[in-house]
Formats: structure tokens, sequence, C-alpha cells
């Protein structure tokens, strides 16, 4: 009895994301209501209260009768329990389809290449994107771990997020405490774009597990149709943003890895800024800064001192190597 109790618990909604997945329904017309409510007849704060008390109850039933009208965040607050709950799962799984479908057919020219693919890059290339991660580290704090976060919070949710637990007083997926927070004395003009950045970076976050969850779709349903076939052999399993190995990649394949220490904490924000710096190099960071400027020997003057260092370098490692 104890065990399913403990197992219910673990397919709530917060309030607060409970709250927020009501007010985004709010205003929704012709709101698939359950039989014997009419929205016509119901005020805002009692229409708002029915949903609050729904999806607090009963997220599966929730997200069953109103995941066509939820926007990417209203999704977001149901990634965590997924796991746990096959309806939350497969509604979910439902509205990443028909919403990245939605997007395709109403704007394909303004869809989003598909990541660059890592390969080599050509050594003088690669010196100056090396000059260019320097300076942008140094003199535009490009590298902090809330820069990246906004950049790509679901890579740092693998990675660092997901690992806060209580120390961020929140749950998976969860924005950090108090990130939008105004800190003492902070200007207010300050304190409220800091606000709009985080729901621009949840925002982000939504977007890209939805995209992730599309794909996850797309390769279930590409086994079932290859089900049977032994023509190309076992297939490997598909895997989340930058799983393998390192801290990260032991605690996935242990079976009880149990609470992440301090020690693991840091090497796991090692591992994920280490992963941003070679994205920088892949050319993968294009929507944030100017690789032509960069790569281009007659762009950006300002880098050719620390280019020459970096092709010194490289002209030590090629004569000792000799």
């Amino acid at each position: 009895m104890e065990a399913r109790e403990s197992a219910q618990e673990l397919v709530r909604l917060t309030p607060q994301q409970a709250t927020r997945c009501a007010t985004l329904l709010c205003d929704v017309k012709d709101l698939p209501l359950p039989e014997g409510l009419v929205h016509g007849n119901l005020s805002k704060e009692a229409l708002l209260k029915i949903l609050q008390e729904l999806a607090l109850s009963d997220p599966g039933l929730f997200l069953e009768r109103f995941w066509r009208h939820l926007p990417a965040e209203g999704i977001e607050a149901f990634w965590a329990l997924r796991e746990d709950c096959p309806k939350v799962d497969h509604y979910t799984n439902e509205w990443a389809r028909h919403h990245t479908a939605a997007q395709r057919e109403a704007a394909p020219s303004q869809q989003q290449p598909p990541p660059a693919k890592r390969g080599k890059v050509p050594a003088a290339v690669r010196n100056r994107r090396l000059a260019a991660m320097r300076r942008l580290a140094r003199d535009e704090g490009y590298f902090t771990e809330e820069a990246m976060r906004q950049r790509c919070p679901l890579l740092h949710h693998y990675y660092v997020g997901q690992y806060a637990g209580d120390a961020n007083g929140g749950g998976v997926g969860a924005p950090p405490r108090n990130a939008a927070a105004r800190r003492p004395g902070e200007p207010l003009g300050a304190a409220l774009m800091r606000q709009q950045d985080e729901a621009a970076t949840m925002q982000r976050m939504a977007r890209e597990r939805a995209v992730e969850l599309a794909r996850e779709q797309m390769e279930v349903e590409s086994e079932s149709d290859d089900e049977g076939a032994d023509a190309e052999g076992p297939r490997a399993p598909a895997t989340p943003p930058g799983r393998g190995g390192g801290v990260r990649g032991r605690r996935e394949e242990a079976e009880d890895a149990g609470p992440v220490s301090e020690e693991e904490r840091a090497l796991l924000r090692g591992e994920f800024e280490d992963l941003m710096r070679l994205r920088f190099l892949s050319g993968e960071d294009a929507e944030f800064v100017d690789y032509g400027a960069i790569d281009d020997p007659g762009g950006d003057a300002s880098l050719g001192s620390e280019v020459e260092d970096f092709a010194e370098r490289d002209a030590e490692d090629a004569y000792f190597g000799e």
C-alpha cells in the first residue's frame, strides 16, 4: 500500500505548475470541459479553480482533455511525469508529433536547419575560433553557467539541472530557485529583463524537448516498421543530447547511482562546459555568434595576435611531433 501511495506521489504537478497550466487554458474558446459544465456560465475564477484541481488530482486526465490546447510552456510542466504515468507519456508524444507537423506545414521555409555535423575544422579556422572563444569567455562571460544555460537549456538540464534536486527547490526540469527573482539592490528594470530572459530560456527548453519527443517518436515508429528485419542488424538505442562517457554516462549506466556528491556535481558542470566549448568550435552556435566574421581572415582583425599564439603552438607541436 505504501509503495502504491509513493508511486502516486511521483505523478503530480506542483501547485505552481497546475496554476500555470490552468491559466494558459482559461481564455481558450470551446474548451472541452467535463460534462455538466458550460464554459460561458463560469466565471474565470471558477474555471481556473476547476482546471487547477483537475491538473493537481489527475494530470493524465487533464492532459487527455486539453493537450491540443496547451502551448509548449504548458506541456513543459508534464515532462517529469512521463516515466511514471503512461497516459502523460502518450499525450506528450501526441502533442510533440502534432506540434512539429503543424510547424512544418505552416512555415516550411522558416524551419531550423539540422545541427551541423561535427567534422574536422581546418587549422586556420580552428585557431580563429579558439581566439574568439577565449575572448568571449574573458570579456563577455559567454561560458558562464547562466549564459550557457540560456543557449542550451536542455543540455544544461541533462548535465546540471536534473542533479540539482532539492538544492534547487524544484523538480526535474524546474528552473533554478529564484532564477528570475529580484536580487537585493538590483534595479527594477534589470530584474524585469532577467525575468524575460528566464521566460525565454524556459520556452527554448520546451521547444528543444518537443523536438526531442518528436525524434523519439519517429525512432520508435521506425523501429516498429523494421521489426523482424534482419538485414540491418540490431539498432543502437537513441540517447539524449550529450549522453555517453564521463560522470553522466557512468551514472546513467548504474542501476542505483545514489545522490550526487559535490565533487560529481562539479565534474558534471565541467563536462557540460566542455560540450558547450566543443559546440562553439564545431560551428553550432551560429544563432549567437557571427562565424563569418570569425572565420574570415579579413573579418575580425582584433583576433590577430591571439590567432598567432595558437598558430605558433601548432607549429611547435608539429616540430616536436616529428
